[in-house]
Protein backbone atom coordinates (compact mmCIF):
# COMPACT_ATOMS: atom_id res chain seq x y z
CA UNK A 1 0.00 0.00 0.00
CA UNK A 2 0.99 3.93 -0.56
CA UNK A 3 2.84 5.39 2.16
CA UNK A 4 4.39 9.21 2.43
CA UNK A 5 7.47 8.44 3.93
CA UNK A 6 8.74 5.08 1.52
CA UNK A 7 6.40 5.29 -0.98
CA UNK A 8 5.21 1.84 -0.29
CA UNK A 9 5.10 -0.16 2.49
CA UNK A 10 3.46 -3.79 3.97
CA UNK A 11 -0.57 -4.10 3.82
CA UNK A 12 -2.88 -4.69 5.79
CA UNK A 13 -2.78 -8.42 6.50
CA UNK A 14 -5.88 -8.50 8.32
CA UNK A 15 -7.90 -7.34 5.73
CA UNK A 16 -10.09 -9.25 3.97
CA UNK A 17 -9.53 -9.14 -0.12
CA UNK A 18 -5.63 -9.26 1.11
CA UNK A 19 -6.07 -12.35 2.57
CA UNK A 20 -8.02 -13.62 -0.51
CA UNK A 21 -5.63 -12.50 -3.03
CA UNK A 22 -2.54 -14.10 -1.14
CA UNK A 23 -4.82 -17.71 -0.95
CA UNK A 24 -5.49 -17.38 -4.30
CA UNK A 25 -1.51 -16.73 -5.42
CA UNK A 26 -0.82 -19.55 -2.95
CA UNK A 27 -3.42 -21.90 -5.10
CA UNK A 28 -2.15 -20.77 -8.53
CA UNK A 29 1.76 -21.74 -6.81
CA UNK A 30 0.29 -24.98 -6.09
CA UNK A 31 -1.86 -25.93 -9.30
CA UNK A 32 0.99 -24.79 -11.88
CA UNK A 33 3.45 -26.69 -9.93
CA UNK A 34 1.55 -29.55 -9.84
CA UNK A 35 0.96 -29.24 -13.51
CA UNK A 36 -2.75 -28.79 -13.71
CA UNK A 37 -4.26 -26.89 -17.16
CA UNK A 38 -5.57 -24.23 -16.87
CA UNK A 39 -4.20 -23.08 -13.40
CA UNK A 40 -3.72 -19.14 -13.68
CA UNK A 41 -7.76 -19.32 -14.94
CA UNK A 42 -9.17 -21.79 -11.94
CA UNK A 43 -7.28 -19.49 -9.81
CA UNK A 44 -9.09 -16.30 -10.93
CA UNK A 45 -12.64 -18.15 -11.01
CA UNK A 46 -11.94 -19.86 -7.34
CA UNK A 47 -10.82 -15.97 -6.37
CA UNK A 48 -13.77 -14.65 -7.64
CA UNK A 49 -16.62 -16.37 -6.60
CA UNK A 50 -14.88 -16.43 -3.32
CA UNK A 51 -15.13 -12.60 -3.22
CA UNK A 52 -18.59 -12.57 -4.29
CA UNK A 53 -19.85 -15.44 -1.72
CA UNK A 54 -17.57 -13.14 0.87
CA UNK A 55 -19.45 -9.87 -0.28
CA UNK A 56 -16.03 -8.16 -0.90
CA UNK A 57 -16.61 -7.53 -4.19
CA UNK A 58 -20.52 -6.97 -6.10
CA UNK A 59 -21.43 -10.47 -8.16
CA UNK A 60 -22.61 -9.81 -11.59
CA UNK A 61 -25.63 -8.47 -12.67
CA UNK A 62 -26.09 -11.18 -15.17
CA UNK A 63 -24.28 -13.18 -17.64
CA UNK A 64 -24.67 -12.39 -21.28
CA UNK A 65 -25.11 -8.91 -23.10
CA UNK A 66 -25.61 -7.76 -26.31
CA UNK A 67 -22.49 -5.96 -27.07
CA UNK A 68 -22.23 -2.10 -28.10
CA UNK A 69 -19.86 0.11 -29.92
CA UNK A 70 -17.77 2.80 -27.96
CA UNK A 71 -19.60 5.60 -29.91
CA UNK A 72 -17.96 7.95 -28.33
CA UNK A 73 -14.34 7.35 -29.52
CA UNK A 74 -15.38 4.85 -32.60
CA UNK A 75 -13.52 6.40 -35.52
CA UNK A 76 -13.75 9.54 -33.74
CA UNK A 77 -10.00 11.66 -35.50
CA UNK A 78 -9.70 14.77 -35.41
CA UNK A 79 -6.30 15.87 -37.61
CA UNK A 80 -6.15 19.34 -36.58
CA UNK A 81 -2.87 20.22 -35.70
CA UNK A 82 -1.71 17.08 -37.13
CA UNK A 83 2.02 18.14 -37.41
CA UNK A 84 2.29 20.60 -34.61
CA UNK A 85 5.37 20.44 -31.82
CA UNK A 86 2.83 19.45 -29.35
CA UNK A 87 1.42 16.60 -31.39
CA UNK A 88 4.84 15.86 -32.80
CA UNK A 89 6.15 15.04 -29.23
CA UNK A 90 3.10 13.27 -27.87
CA UNK A 91 3.70 10.98 -30.92
CA UNK A 92 7.27 10.34 -30.43
CA UNK A 93 6.63 9.60 -26.96
CA UNK A 94 3.65 6.87 -27.75
CA UNK A 95 6.31 5.14 -30.42
CA UNK A 96 9.28 4.68 -27.57
CA UNK A 97 6.65 3.07 -25.45
CA UNK A 98 5.27 0.73 -27.58
CA UNK A 99 7.88 0.00 -29.11
CA UNK A 100 10.43 -0.82 -26.46
CA UNK A 101 6.89 -2.25 -24.61
CA UNK A 102 6.42 -4.66 -27.86
CA UNK A 103 10.36 -5.45 -27.68
CA UNK A 104 10.29 -6.34 -23.84
CA UNK A 105 7.38 -8.53 -24.57
CA UNK A 106 8.67 -10.78 -27.34
CA UNK A 107 11.54 -11.21 -26.02
CA UNK A 108 10.24 -11.86 -22.35
CA UNK A 109 7.57 -14.11 -23.78
CA UNK A 110 9.67 -15.92 -26.85
CA UNK A 111 12.27 -17.03 -24.07
CA UNK A 112 9.72 -18.79 -22.19
CA UNK A 113 8.64 -20.06 -25.36
CA UNK A 114 12.16 -21.53 -26.30
CA UNK A 115 11.89 -19.23 -29.35
CA UNK A 116 15.14 -17.55 -28.55
CA UNK A 117 17.93 -18.88 -30.99
CA UNK A 118 21.39 -19.31 -28.88
CA UNK A 119 22.32 -15.61 -29.65
CA UNK A 120 19.08 -14.11 -28.13
CA UNK A 121 17.68 -13.42 -31.24
CA UNK A 122 13.74 -13.60 -31.84
CA UNK A 123 13.34 -15.58 -35.19
CA UNK A 124 10.14 -13.39 -37.35
CA UNK A 125 10.23 -10.55 -35.04
CA UNK A 126 10.11 -7.99 -37.82
CA UNK A 127 6.19 -9.64 -38.87
CA UNK A 128 5.43 -9.53 -34.94
CA UNK A 129 6.62 -5.97 -34.85
CA UNK A 130 4.47 -4.95 -37.63
CA UNK A 131 1.52 -7.05 -36.98
CA UNK A 132 1.44 -4.67 -33.48
CA UNK A 133 1.93 -1.61 -35.15
CA UNK A 134 -1.05 -2.57 -37.16
CA UNK A 135 -3.04 -3.60 -34.40
CA UNK A 136 -2.25 -0.59 -32.01
CA UNK A 137 -3.06 1.67 -34.73
CA UNK A 138 -6.43 -0.43 -35.76
CA UNK A 139 -7.63 -0.46 -32.21
CA UNK A 140 -7.15 3.54 -32.36
CA UNK A 141 -9.51 3.81 -35.15
CA UNK A 142 -12.12 1.23 -33.85
CA UNK A 143 -12.25 3.27 -30.19
CA UNK A 144 -10.16 0.76 -28.16
CA UNK A 145 -7.77 0.66 -26.04
CA UNK A 146 -3.90 -0.15 -27.94
CA UNK A 147 -3.84 -3.71 -29.29
CA UNK A 148 -0.91 -5.15 -28.31
CA UNK A 149 1.57 -7.69 -27.01
CA UNK A 150 0.84 -8.07 -23.81
CA UNK A 151 3.23 -9.82 -21.20
CA UNK A 152 0.30 -11.88 -20.00
CA UNK A 153 0.88 -14.21 -23.16
CA UNK A 154 3.58 -15.83 -20.91
CA UNK A 155 0.40 -17.62 -19.37
CA UNK A 156 -0.66 -19.56 -22.52
CA UNK A 157 2.63 -20.44 -23.52
CA UNK A 158 3.13 -21.47 -20.06
CA UNK A 159 -0.22 -24.08 -20.65
CA UNK A 160 1.65 -25.16 -23.99
CA UNK A 161 0.36 -22.78 -26.79
CA UNK A 162 3.39 -22.04 -29.11
CA UNK A 163 1.82 -21.88 -32.59
CA UNK A 164 -0.41 -19.09 -34.56
CA UNK A 165 -3.33 -21.55 -33.69
CA UNK A 166 -3.10 -20.65 -30.43
CA UNK A 167 -3.67 -16.87 -30.90
CA UNK A 168 -6.35 -17.48 -33.36
CA UNK A 169 -7.94 -19.21 -30.23
CA UNK A 170 -7.86 -16.20 -28.36
CA UNK A 171 -8.66 -14.05 -30.39
CA UNK A 172 -11.90 -16.07 -31.07
CA UNK A 173 -12.91 -16.18 -27.27
CA UNK A 174 -12.10 -12.32 -26.89
CA UNK A 175 -14.42 -12.31 -29.57
CA UNK A 176 -17.32 -14.54 -27.83
CA UNK A 177 -16.33 -12.53 -24.47
CA UNK A 178 -18.01 -9.49 -25.72
CA UNK A 179 -21.03 -11.27 -25.28
CA UNK A 180 -20.25 -11.66 -21.90
CA UNK A 181 -19.65 -8.43 -20.60
CA UNK A 182 -21.81 -8.68 -17.03
CA UNK A 183 -20.09 -11.56 -15.44
CA UNK A 184 -16.77 -10.89 -16.95
CA UNK A 185 -16.88 -6.92 -15.86
CA UNK A 186 -18.11 -8.41 -11.77
CA UNK A 187 -13.93 -10.39 -12.03
CA UNK A 188 -12.59 -7.72 -9.20
CA UNK A 189 -8.72 -6.91 -9.46
CA UNK A 190 -8.11 -9.36 -6.13
CA UNK A 191 -8.67 -12.39 -8.68
CA UNK A 192 -6.62 -11.34 -11.12
CA UNK A 193 -3.54 -9.84 -9.38
CA UNK A 194 -2.51 -13.39 -8.18
CA UNK A 195 -2.30 -14.38 -11.71
CA UNK A 196 0.11 -11.18 -12.72
CA UNK A 197 2.31 -11.70 -9.78
CA UNK A 198 2.50 -15.73 -11.01
CA UNK A 199 3.43 -14.54 -14.65
CA UNK A 200 5.64 -12.38 -13.33
CA UNK A 201 7.80 -15.29 -11.51
CA UNK A 202 7.53 -17.20 -14.64
CA UNK A 203 9.09 -14.03 -16.54
CA UNK A 204 11.97 -14.47 -14.21
CA UNK A 205 13.45 -17.91 -15.80
CA UNK A 206 15.50 -15.51 -17.98
CA UNK A 207 17.13 -14.33 -14.80
CA UNK A 208 19.16 -16.97 -14.35
CA UNK A 209 21.45 -16.77 -17.93
CA UNK A 210 22.43 -13.06 -16.69
CA UNK A 211 26.39 -12.97 -15.89
CA UNK A 212 25.63 -11.70 -12.20
CA UNK A 213 29.71 -11.97 -11.52
CA UNK A 214 30.48 -9.36 -14.88
CA UNK A 215 28.73 -6.07 -13.45
CA UNK A 216 28.87 -4.28 -16.39
CA UNK A 217 26.73 -7.01 -17.75
CA UNK A 218 24.52 -7.07 -13.95
CA UNK A 219 23.72 -3.63 -13.34
CA UNK A 220 22.47 -3.13 -16.75
CA UNK A 221 20.27 -6.38 -16.08
CA UNK A 222 19.13 -5.15 -12.80
CA UNK A 223 18.03 -1.76 -13.87
CA UNK A 224 16.12 -3.59 -16.37
CA UNK A 225 14.39 -5.57 -13.69
CA UNK A 226 14.21 -2.97 -10.79
CA UNK A 227 12.92 -0.08 -13.32
CA UNK A 228 9.95 -1.93 -14.87
CA UNK A 229 7.85 -1.86 -11.58
CA UNK A 230 9.38 1.10 -9.94
CA UNK A 231 7.98 3.17 -12.88
CA UNK A 232 5.56 1.04 -14.02
CA UNK A 233 6.25 1.12 -17.53
CA UNK A 234 8.28 -2.46 -19.39
CA UNK A 235 9.75 0.90 -21.50
CA UNK A 236 11.49 2.57 -19.16
CA UNK A 237 13.03 -0.35 -17.77
CA UNK A 238 14.01 -1.42 -21.48
CA UNK A 239 15.89 2.08 -21.42
CA UNK A 240 17.68 2.03 -18.86
CA UNK A 241 18.73 -1.04 -19.67
CA UNK A 242 20.27 -0.62 -23.03
CA UNK A 243 21.46 3.42 -21.74
CA UNK A 244 23.42 2.27 -19.40
CA UNK A 245 24.61 -1.24 -21.17
CA UNK A 246 26.10 1.09 -23.72
CA UNK A 247 27.62 3.77 -21.20
CA UNK A 248 29.49 0.57 -19.12
CA UNK A 249 30.56 -0.74 -22.03
CA UNK A 250 32.32 2.34 -23.23
CA UNK A 251 33.58 3.27 -20.29
CA UNK A 252 35.51 -0.39 -19.66
CA UNK A 253 36.95 -0.54 -23.02
CA UNK A 254 34.55 -3.21 -24.26
CA UNK A 255 32.66 -1.24 -26.64
CA UNK A 256 33.28 -4.26 -29.21
CA UNK A 257 31.14 -6.17 -27.27
CA UNK A 258 28.29 -4.18 -28.19
CA UNK A 259 26.75 -4.00 -31.89
CA UNK A 260 27.31 -0.20 -33.24
CA UNK A 261 23.15 0.12 -33.61
CA UNK A 262 22.92 -0.02 -29.85
CA UNK A 263 25.04 2.76 -29.28
CA UNK A 264 22.86 4.88 -31.85
CA UNK A 265 19.88 3.68 -30.05
CA UNK A 266 21.38 4.63 -26.50
CA UNK A 267 21.72 8.38 -27.78
CA UNK A 268 18.41 8.59 -28.91
CA UNK A 269 16.71 7.11 -25.54
CA UNK A 270 19.22 9.66 -23.48
CA UNK A 271 18.14 12.67 -25.76
CA UNK A 272 14.70 11.49 -25.69
CA UNK A 273 14.58 11.58 -21.95
CA UNK A 274 16.74 14.56 -21.27
CA UNK A 275 14.17 16.37 -23.47
CA UNK A 276 11.25 14.66 -22.59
Amino acid sequence: MASPETLVQMGNLHEGRVLLGLAGLLLIGALVTRRVKGALLIGIAVVAVGAWVLGLSPGPSGVFSWPSPPRETLGALDFRGLFSAKVLGVTLALLFVDLFDTAGTLLGVGRLGGFLTPKGELPGAGRAFVADAVGTMAGAVLGTSAITTYIESAAGVEEGGRTGLTAVTVAALFLLSLFCIPLLSAIPSVATAPALVAVGAMMMSGAVEVPWTRFDEALPAFLTVAMMPFTYSIAHGVSAGIVSYAVLKLLTGRHRDAHPVLYGLAGLLGLYHALA
